[in-house]
């Protein structure tokens, strides 16, 4: 037809995103990009809780956002 698909390549910025802030508090994407460096760790994470989920009377499940990353933990 009189259209044809082209390929162009796009430039896509990367945006830096710290390790720490507000505090000494840990990022949760900076968790997902390298969670080695994490391991074995006593980490603070500090967001909103996007979901709750009580599982019996003294357990409960939570995912925690912080606006870093598409994931919670």
């Amino acid at each position: 037809g009189e259209y044809e698909r082209k390929k162009e390549e796009v430039e896509v910025q990367t945006k830096h995103i710290p390790a720490i802030s507000f505090g000494p508090r840990i990022r949760i994407a900076k968790l997902y990009a390298d969670y080695e460096q994490f391991l074995y760790k006593i980490i603070k994470v500090a967001g909103w809780v996007r979901t709750c989920r009580q599982a019996g009377k003294e357990f409960i499940f939570i995912e925690l956002h912080d606006g870093s990353h598409m994931k919670g933990i």
